[in-house]
């Protein structure tokens, strides 16, 4: 759980700097060129996870709303809700939520593993769910993509193909020798 949030502060903050920056032959975008509503859509967003993290989610719930409010066009916002609604076990929210933000962030990797992993665990479509994993590990700028291995190897077992989950769990593997879930699935694999 901590790691789920570790890796949810980071996404938000890459995703922050991804949503600077400019477009074209124009200069980068950097945070003291935000507008006052993305700073205050930034800021409830960081409330929202403070109180996600703290189990308080109808708090975390009004504080995505303010920060939609601010800016209905941050896709962190409504990924940040989904996984607000899919812990209260919400999931027909969840999921609009997750097709909102990948709607106007659709190369975002970490929505992508995301959602992937929703689909995969709470509502209990692993096929579909295979894209969304595939679609963030394409993206070279993933910063994590052991996560999405692996979810895409935990994946893969729920279907039974056990060689598409060997592979991934042995890519994971690579980048992370200790993680106790890839050597958990790799066993589940050779059992």
């Amino acid at each position: 759980m901590r790691k789920a949030l570790r890796r949810l502060a980071t996404a938000l903050a890459l995703g922050l700097l991804a949503a600077c920056a400019g477009q074209g032959g124009q200069e980068l975008k950097t945070a003291s060129d935000q507008t006052a509503a993305e700073k205050r859509a930034a800021i409830r967003l960081q409330l929202a996870v403070g109180y996600y993290q703290d189990g308080k989610y109808d708090i975390a719930l009004d504080e995505v709303k303010q920060s939609i409010a601010a800016n209905p066009q941050y896709a962190d916002a409504y990924g940040v809700r989904a996984l607000i609604y899919n812990a209260m076990g919400q999931y027909p929210l969840a999921d609009d939520n997750y097709q909102q933000a990948l709607k106007i962030a659709p190369r975002n990797p970490e929505l992508a593993n995301n959602y992937g992993a929703f689909l995969c665990q709470s509502a209990g479509k692993p096929v579909p769910a295979m894209k969304y994993f595939d679609a963030a590990l394409q993206n070279p700028a993933y910063q994590t993509p052991v996560s999405a291995l692996v979810n895409a190897g935990a994946c893969s077992l729920k279907t039974g193909h056990y060689e598409v989950a060997e592979r991934y769990l042995l890519e994971a593997l690579r980048y992370n020798p200790d993680m106790p879930a890839i050597n958990a699935g790799l066993a589940r694999v050779y059992y």
